[in-house]
Protein backbone atom coordinates (compact mmCIF):
# COMPACT_ATOMS: atom_id res chain seq x y z
CA UNK A 1 0.00 0.00 0.00
CA UNK A 2 1.46 3.19 -0.73
CA UNK A 3 2.23 5.91 1.60
CA UNK A 4 -0.67 8.40 0.15
CA UNK A 5 -3.51 5.81 0.68
CA UNK A 6 -2.07 4.97 4.33
CA UNK A 7 -1.57 8.47 5.33
CA UNK A 8 -5.54 8.83 3.86
CA UNK A 9 -6.54 5.85 5.77
CA UNK A 10 -5.53 7.61 8.71
CA UNK A 11 -6.92 10.50 8.53
CA UNK A 12 -10.54 9.37 7.91
CA UNK A 13 -10.27 6.84 10.78
CA UNK A 14 -8.92 9.73 13.06
CA UNK A 15 -11.58 11.60 12.09
CA UNK A 16 -13.81 8.85 13.19
CA UNK A 17 -12.58 8.82 16.14
CA UNK A 18 -12.93 12.31 16.90
CA UNK A 19 -16.18 12.55 15.72
CA UNK A 20 -17.02 9.73 17.66
CA UNK A 21 -16.00 10.93 20.79
CA UNK A 22 -17.60 14.33 20.27
CA UNK A 23 -20.89 12.50 19.81
CA UNK A 24 -20.34 10.53 23.24
CA UNK A 25 -19.75 13.73 24.82
CA UNK A 26 -22.85 15.77 23.42
CA UNK A 27 -24.62 12.57 24.76
CA UNK A 28 -23.79 12.81 27.93
CA UNK A 29 -24.09 16.81 28.13
CA UNK A 30 -27.84 16.68 26.44
CA UNK A 31 -28.51 13.67 29.09
CA UNK A 32 -27.56 15.96 31.96
CA UNK A 33 -29.25 18.85 30.55
CA UNK A 34 -32.42 16.86 29.89
CA UNK A 35 -32.23 15.62 33.15
CA UNK A 36 -31.95 19.09 34.85
CA UNK A 37 -34.76 20.73 32.29
CA UNK A 38 -36.92 17.76 33.60
CA UNK A 39 -36.44 18.06 37.22
CA UNK A 40 -36.94 22.25 36.53
CA UNK A 41 -40.50 21.20 35.32
CA UNK A 42 -41.51 18.59 37.28
CA UNK A 43 -39.76 17.80 40.30
CA UNK A 44 -39.14 22.19 41.02
CA UNK A 45 -42.82 22.51 41.21
CA UNK A 46 -43.53 20.00 43.68
CA UNK A 47 -40.42 21.56 45.92
CA UNK A 48 -42.19 25.13 45.81
CA UNK A 49 -45.70 23.36 46.80
CA UNK A 50 -44.58 21.64 49.62
CA UNK A 51 -42.35 24.38 50.93
CA UNK A 52 -45.38 27.03 50.63
CA UNK A 53 -47.68 24.29 52.40
CA UNK A 54 -45.43 24.10 55.58
CA UNK A 55 -44.08 27.86 55.42
CA UNK A 56 -47.93 28.56 56.34
CA UNK A 57 -48.49 25.83 58.54
CA UNK A 58 -45.53 26.90 60.70
CA UNK A 59 -46.77 30.49 60.20
CA UNK A 60 -49.74 29.54 61.52
CA UNK A 61 -48.01 28.62 64.42
CA UNK A 62 -46.31 31.98 64.18
CA UNK A 63 -49.24 34.22 64.72
CA UNK A 64 -49.84 34.40 68.61
CA UNK A 65 -46.52 35.47 68.92
CA UNK A 66 -46.36 37.99 65.79
CA UNK A 67 -49.82 38.68 65.40
CA UNK A 68 -51.30 38.15 68.59
CA UNK A 69 -53.30 41.57 68.09
CA UNK A 70 -55.44 39.50 65.56
CA UNK A 71 -56.84 37.18 68.55
CA UNK A 72 -58.42 40.31 70.14
CA UNK A 73 -59.67 41.42 67.64
CA UNK A 74 -63.79 40.68 66.82
CA UNK A 75 -64.29 38.03 64.65
CA UNK A 76 -67.41 38.58 62.29
CA UNK A 77 -67.65 34.76 61.43
CA UNK A 78 -67.37 33.80 65.17
CA UNK A 79 -70.69 36.64 65.80
CA UNK A 80 -72.31 35.18 62.94
CA UNK A 81 -71.57 31.35 64.52
CA UNK A 82 -72.48 32.26 67.85
CA UNK A 83 -75.24 35.04 67.13
CA UNK A 84 -78.18 33.46 68.78
CA UNK A 85 -76.54 33.43 72.44
CA UNK A 86 -76.55 36.35 73.30
CA UNK A 87 -74.65 35.70 76.58
CA UNK A 88 -71.80 34.32 74.31
CA UNK A 89 -71.77 37.52 72.20
CA UNK A 90 -72.13 40.05 74.88
CA UNK A 91 -68.92 38.31 76.97
CA UNK A 92 -67.11 38.21 73.24
CA UNK A 93 -67.88 41.70 72.72
CA UNK A 94 -66.85 43.08 76.09
CA UNK A 95 -64.20 40.91 77.48
CA UNK A 96 -61.08 40.73 75.93
CA UNK A 97 -59.26 38.16 77.78
CA UNK A 98 -62.54 35.78 76.48
CA UNK A 99 -62.45 36.92 72.86
CA UNK A 100 -58.56 36.39 72.73
CA UNK A 101 -59.47 32.66 73.83
CA UNK A 102 -62.47 31.97 71.40
CA UNK A 103 -60.28 33.87 68.72
CA UNK A 104 -57.17 31.60 69.61
CA UNK A 105 -59.73 28.40 69.73
CA UNK A 106 -60.56 29.27 66.25
CA UNK A 107 -57.07 29.77 65.21
CA UNK A 108 -55.92 26.22 66.57
CA UNK A 109 -58.52 24.42 64.01
CA UNK A 110 -56.97 26.45 61.42
CA UNK A 111 -53.55 25.05 62.58
CA UNK A 112 -54.76 21.77 62.14
CA UNK A 113 -56.37 22.30 58.89
CA UNK A 114 -52.59 23.73 57.25
CA UNK A 115 -50.97 21.18 58.97
CA UNK A 116 -53.23 18.45 57.18
CA UNK A 117 -52.80 20.26 54.60
CA UNK A 118 -49.11 20.00 54.42
CA UNK A 119 -49.20 16.23 55.61
CA UNK A 120 -51.27 15.91 52.38
CA UNK A 121 -49.17 17.52 50.32
CA UNK A 122 -45.75 16.32 51.27
CA UNK A 123 -47.04 12.51 51.80
CA UNK A 124 -48.25 12.33 47.83
CA UNK A 125 -44.90 13.86 46.91
CA UNK A 126 -41.66 11.98 49.34
CA UNK A 127 -40.70 10.29 46.26
CA UNK A 128 -38.97 13.76 45.48
CA UNK A 129 -37.27 13.79 48.53
CA UNK A 130 -34.42 11.92 50.86
CA UNK A 131 -35.04 9.66 53.85
CA UNK A 132 -33.10 11.97 56.20
CA UNK A 133 -35.76 14.75 54.95
CA UNK A 134 -38.46 12.59 55.26
CA UNK A 135 -37.18 11.51 58.44
CA UNK A 136 -36.83 15.19 59.50
CA UNK A 137 -40.45 15.87 58.69
CA UNK A 138 -42.12 12.97 59.83
CA UNK A 139 -40.70 14.33 63.50
CA UNK A 140 -41.31 17.81 62.97
CA UNK A 141 -45.26 16.58 62.36
CA UNK A 142 -44.99 14.53 65.21
CA UNK A 143 -43.91 17.88 67.21
CA UNK A 144 -46.30 20.05 65.73
CA UNK A 145 -48.72 17.38 66.70
CA UNK A 146 -48.22 17.45 70.26
CA UNK A 147 -47.56 21.41 70.65
CA UNK A 148 -50.65 21.68 68.73
CA UNK A 149 -52.35 19.29 71.29
CA UNK A 150 -50.88 21.69 74.32
CA UNK A 151 -52.37 24.33 73.22
CA UNK A 152 -54.93 23.42 73.14
CA UNK A 153 -55.04 22.37 76.55
CA UNK A 154 -53.72 25.53 77.86
CA UNK A 155 -56.77 27.33 75.98
CA UNK A 156 -58.98 25.28 77.69
CA UNK A 157 -57.40 26.02 81.24
CA UNK A 158 -57.50 29.30 80.42
CA UNK A 159 -61.37 29.28 79.68
CA UNK A 160 -62.18 27.01 82.38
CA UNK A 161 -60.03 29.04 84.95
CA UNK A 162 -60.86 32.78 83.96
CA UNK A 163 -57.43 33.30 83.34
CA UNK A 164 -56.98 37.14 83.03
CA UNK A 165 -54.22 37.58 81.20
CA UNK A 166 -53.99 34.46 78.86
CA UNK A 167 -51.72 35.41 76.28
CA UNK A 168 -48.89 35.57 78.92
CA UNK A 169 -49.56 32.31 80.14
CA UNK A 170 -50.08 30.57 76.60
CA UNK A 171 -47.73 32.10 74.73
CA UNK A 172 -44.17 31.72 77.11
CA UNK A 173 -40.83 30.65 76.58
CA UNK A 174 -41.39 26.96 75.70
CA UNK A 175 -44.05 28.19 72.88
CA UNK A 176 -41.39 31.02 71.37
CA UNK A 177 -38.72 27.72 71.42
CA UNK A 178 -40.76 25.70 70.04
CA UNK A 179 -41.55 28.04 67.28
CA UNK A 180 -37.56 28.32 66.91
CA UNK A 181 -37.21 24.64 65.87
CA UNK A 182 -39.83 24.84 63.08
CA UNK A 183 -38.24 27.51 61.38
CA UNK A 184 -35.12 25.50 61.94
CA UNK A 185 -36.78 23.02 59.76
CA UNK A 186 -37.67 25.50 57.20
CA UNK A 187 -33.89 26.14 57.13
CA UNK A 188 -33.00 22.91 56.44
CA UNK A 189 -36.05 22.69 53.76
CA UNK A 190 -34.07 25.84 51.75
CA UNK A 191 -31.00 24.44 51.93
CA UNK A 192 -32.54 20.95 50.50
CA UNK A 193 -34.30 22.85 48.24
CA UNK A 194 -30.84 24.69 47.09
CA UNK A 195 -28.83 21.74 46.83
CA UNK A 196 -31.54 19.96 45.10
CA UNK A 197 -31.33 22.40 42.10
CA UNK A 198 -27.98 23.88 42.48
CA UNK A 199 -29.56 27.42 43.25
Amino acid sequence: MNQEMLSGLYTIGGGVILYSIKEIVRFFVDNKLNRKQSNLENIYPIYVEVFKAAKIFIGSYNTPITQSITLKIIDDEIIELYKDNKKFIKEYNNNESFRYIVNLNNHIEKMRSLKKDFNNVFSANQFCFNKNFIEKTIFIDHEMDEDINALQTKVAYCGENDISNPEEYIVNNDYIEKLIVYEGYLDIFNKEFKKRFKI
